[in-house]
């Protein structure tokens, strides 16, 4: 069965990406994401980071990277409650636009 590997790209509004205190705080929130105890055995990986070439981003300047053993696992993590109620309160209140791209390998 192959592993899946879930990318999101996110292209943070400038309000939260210029001051200090509130990227701080938002980056503190996507790190904890990961700590949740429903979703922290689903994962074998997961990483929040920005970009190392930010000129070839096209505008996008954060991003998660999560592995999962299997679909099954992405598809227990996509459907918590705990991830759905971080993007409806952390991540959508702070972004432009959002990527999603999964695959298997």
């Amino acid at each position: 069965m192959p592993e899946l590997i879930h990318i999101v790209l996110v292209k943070l509004k400038p309000s939260v990406r210029s001051d200090e205190s509130a990227f701080s705080t938002f980056v503190t929130k996507c790190n904890e994401l990961g700590t949740y105890p429903s979703l922290q055995p689903l994962l074998t990986e997961f990483k929040w980071a920005e970009p190392v070439y930010a000129d070839r981003t096209k505008g996008f300047n954060w991003a998660l990277y999560s592995r999962f053993r299997h679909r099954e696992d992405y598809e227990k993590y996509r459907d918590d409650e705990g991830h759905r109620t971080f993007v409806k309160e952390v991540m959508s209140p702070a972004l432009d636009e959002i990527m999603a791209y999964d695959l298997e390998v």
